[in-house]
């Protein structure tokens, strides 16, 4: 039985020849990955270039990444290296979002001509925050790796911490203790990034490295 189902498969593959296949196509999908990282490209991206060999995309677009967080009061850990390729490029990191990448945790960078270092803002449950200042170390014209913590089940107020893995992980900012902490939470279970003319390197995503 195993062998005949894996038959009819093997046939609904290859069967198109040359032509469209939609199981090919969702196959190839599943395949796509930023580092070891499976993601999803959401919509229909202007321009969006996925270079399969080696894992890494380039360019502007949506990406939901797998697998999801399993549930919305949950903390956990990411870490991401990016570039922003010229003037006015952003990323926008999302955690704790809906299918869509909306109504969650985002962290946003975007490289401007106004100052060496990058405009940061953070953005939950409609409401935003310049933190820009927390950052002024970084470098906007050269590759980001950053570690971001995710606590967000911490009751209305996600906790975020980041780390600059290019600098032996030091401490660029705890909400908690820097902040009045994040405008507010996220309300899903799904993560990923917006690219604005930006290049991401690598992903992954761990347990959390603060423990509160």
């Amino acid at each position: 039985m195993n062998l005949k189902i894996n038959a009819i498969a093997l046939f609904a593959l290859t069967a198109c020849g040359g032509g469209y296949n939609p199981d090919r196509a969702a196959l190839e999908r599943l395949n796509q990955k930023v580092s070891s990282t499976r993601f999803e490209i959401l919509g229909s991206p202007e321009s969006l270039n996925y270079e399969a060999s080696e894992n890494r995309v380039l360019g502007s677009g949506d990406l939901r990444m797998a697998p999801d967080l399993g549930e919305s009061e949950s903390a956990h850990s990411f870490v991401f290296e990016f570039v922003l390729t010229r003037i006015n490029s952003e990323l926008t990191f999302v955690s704790h979002a809906d299918t869509k990448l909306q109504n969650g945790v985002e962290l946003r960078f975007r490289r401007t001509d106004a100052a060496s270092s990058p405009f940061v803002a953070v953005k939950a449950s409609g409401e935003v925050a310049d933190w820009s200042n927390f950052f002024a170390s970084l470098d906007a014209a050269k590759t980001f790796k950053l570690a971001v913590d995710v606590h967000n089940d911490h009751g209305p107020f996600s906790h975020l911490i980041v780390w600059d893995e290019k600098r032996s992980g030091a401490k660029l900012l705890d909400s908690g203790a820097d902040t009045d902490g994040a405008p507010g939470h996220g309300f899903g279970a799904h993560w990923g990034f917006r690219l604005r003319d930006a290049h991401l390197i690598s992903v992954s995503r761990g347990e959390p490295r603060d423990a509160h």
